[in-house]
């Protein structure tokens, strides 16, 4: 991705196609060198994420699109040739191995870029929960190119949805709607480690410092000067895990080490300093990580470290 230098092909939008409660769609005619794979066609609305319809194919010079108001996310995947892009006032030449996105609600355009042509992938994506749970929890919102993700796997997903076609059974909409995360997942958390990601070891000590309080991911990506999509992608990239799931794990492993090591300290007490107020959810929460109770926990650990300790073999 780089700046687009000459943004004159936006000068004048292609003819409209569709207008409709201040929702409008511009495009050139459609090019014979795409074929559309209508996807689901009857999904239902509350269905949390799926692709209504994936395009593929090579575009010429004379290709245009425009979007206006329209309540689906549009993901433009270049794999040969370029494409001139459009996002509000933001405007960029995507090449191979890059994606575009069309954000619902605004103003977005393509063009075939300056080498004449493009191989492209188009896939239109809608869902309950896209604006709440895919654009603003991952920050997607603020993101126009993504250039680093893995593309054999992407690859393989689409191949997998383009299967789908005009299927309309409850498992074909399920599978579809697996499928239309995982591609989303593939995009944003798959890419390569950058070189600002964070330096983790500070942040987990800060975290085991302050294991007996709240810390919220906006807390924990301004310790790490980053952003909060940096940080999960960093977390991601070298735990596998989320902060949050990194944050139980220290906690469990804390409150392991203070049962064997300090026996005066009560199940009250250590659930305090690990940051569970509530014994009782400090031992579910245990429980679920270990698989017996605490105290439990505490008496085999120190009975087997007796036995060790005595040259006793169990």
């Amino acid at each position: 991705m780089k700046p687009l230098s000459d943004i004159s092909i936006f000068s004048v939008s292609p003819p409209l196609v569709f207008g409709n409660r201040g929702r409008r769609i511009y495009s050139s005619p459609r090019e014979q060198g795409i074929q559309v794979i209508p996807l689901l066609m009857n999904v239902s609305s509350v269905q949390p994420f799926y692709s209504d319809a994936l395009f593929r194919g090579r575009v010429g010079p004379q290709y245009r699109h425009r979007q206006e108001n329209v309540p689906y996310f549009g993901i433009e995947y270049v794999r040969e040739g370029s494409l001139a892009v459009r996002r509000q006032d933001r405007c960029y030449l995507v090449e191979p191995g890059e994606i575009f996105i069309l954000h619902p609600m605004e103003d977005c355009e393509i063009a075939t870029g300056p080498d004449g042509f493009c191989v492209k992938d188009s896939l239109s994506v809608r869902g309950a929960l896209l604006e709440k749970f895919f654009l603003q929890a991952f920050e997607v919102g603020e993101q126009d190119v993504f250039s680093q993700f893995d593309s054999q796997k992407l690859d393989l997903l689409l191949d997998r949805l383009s299967k789908l076609a005009m299927k309309t059974d409850v498992e074909d909409q399920i599978a579809n709607s697996v499928l239309t995360y995982e591609i989303l997942e593939v995009i944003v958390f798959s890419r390569k480690r950058s070189p600002q990601i964070p330096k983790l070891e500070s942040l987990l000590n800060f975290m085991r410092s302050n294991l007996n309080r709240r810390l919220t991911l906006n807390e924990l990506a301004a310790f790490s000067g980053c952003s909060k999509t940096t940080l999960l992608l960093a977390f991601r990239d070298v735990f596998g895990k989320t902060p949050h799931q990194k944050l139980i794990d220290l906690r469990m492993e804390t409150a392991a080490g203070l049962l064997i090591s300090r026996e005066s300290l009560s199940v009250k007490e250590i659930a305090d300093r690990t940051g569970y107020p509530n014994p009782m959810n400090f031992s579910s929460a245990f429980r679920r990580y270990y698989g017996i109770p605490p105290l439990q926990y505490r008496k085999e650990k120190i009975n087997a470290s007796l036995f060790s300790l005595s040259g006793v073999s169990l």
